[in-house]
């Protein structure tokens, strides 16, 4: 499985819309918010606001939809090994407290939702919150 750890922090924007507030982290596989409609746009940033408590880590997935209740399809990557091209799910990991951003090409994809797949190690209490921003560049 491809794993990115994601590190940085979090830059101001305007024209955000807020996903999910303050969440309590989990050990199972939870969406944060509803379906995101990325009909005419190119990309996507979230904007992550993570406490880490005791819990060691905590991933995020994104899925994609052709319609809203439709069925999730993963976001995929390409991953090249030894000149052989696979796909492979995109899971992103937060270990630190602070300010992420993430960014994603949704050219082409319909609607997409963004979970919070297993955390992982110590008593899952930390909390995530999260915003996005879709732009046409």
């Amino acid at each position: 499985m491809a794993k990115q750890t994601m590190t940085g922090t979090a830059i101001e924007v305007s024209d955000d819309e807020v996903l999910a507030e303050a969440t309590t982290v989990t050990n199972a596989e939870t969406v944060l918010g509803g379906e995101i409609d990325c009909g005419a746009y190119n990309r996507i940033t979230f904007y992550f606001d993570y406490v880490n408590a005791t819990e060691t880590n905590v991933a995020m997935i994104v899925k994609t939809l052709l319609k809203s209740g439709g069925t999730e399809y993963p976001y995929m990557e390409w991953v090249n090994s030894s000149g052989v091209h696979t796909q492979e799910l995109s899971t992103f990991v937060m270990s630190v407290s602070g300010g992420y951003t993430l960014s994603l090409d949704v050219s082409g994809i319909t609607l997409m939702k963004l979970y919070q797949n297993a955390a992982s190690g110590g008593v899952f209490d930390g909390t995530i919150a999260v915003r996005y921003m879709l732009t046409e560049d």
